[in-house]
């Protein structure tokens, strides 16, 4: 396998996503980000939410967020683009070190709006400092929500694979 063989997948389910850190110039509010401004800190599912109730915004969960974010909450919108926005920046960073074309996408949160998955690739595209950087591309899981659960139940009874 090479660099060209991989794929990356995110779950945005809630604490997957502590690999990537998040540069303090890429603009985000991270107050109330974890330790090292990591794409788990600042833009998963839990921390979303979190950030989007110190906002102002009173619902409780993830599903409560996607629902008001599509009737027009303006808050719950920004929460989502704010993690898509940290998602992406995520995504860049690893297809600019690893060289990755596709980057897919799962996880209970990553259902959070229609549009999730082309918000992250926007973002993606928009902090890659280079031409391949901004050749990858963002796809939903096909697998939806269960992505992360079916992927590890699979390596688990194909361990050989990663050998």
């Amino acid at each position: 396998m090479n660099a060209r063989d991989l794929v990356l997948a995110v779950d945005v389910g809630g604490t997957k996503l502590e690999t990537a850190m998040v540069d303090a110039a890429s603009g985000l509010d991270t107050v109330g980000g974890a330790a090292g401004w990591t794409a788990e800190g600042l833009g998963s599912g839990p921390h979303t939410v979190a950030w989007a109730r110190r906002q102002g915004w009173t619902g409780d969960t993830g599903e409560d967020l996607a629902a008001d974010a599509a009737a027009g909450d303006a808050i719950a919108r920004r929460a989502v683009e704010r993690s898509a926005r940290v998602v992406g920046i995520a995504v860049t960073n690893v297809a600019m070190l690893l060289d990755i074309d596709l980057a897919v996408v799962g996880g209970g949160f990553a259902r959070v709006s229609a549009d999730y998955t082309e918000l992250v690739e926007r973002s993606a595209h928009a902090h890659a400092v280079n031409a391949y950087g901004r050749r990858v591309r963002v796809v939903p899981a096909a697998a939806g929500a269960d992505a992360p659960l079916i992927g590890a139940a699979a390596l688990h009874w194909r361990a050989d694979l990663l050998r």
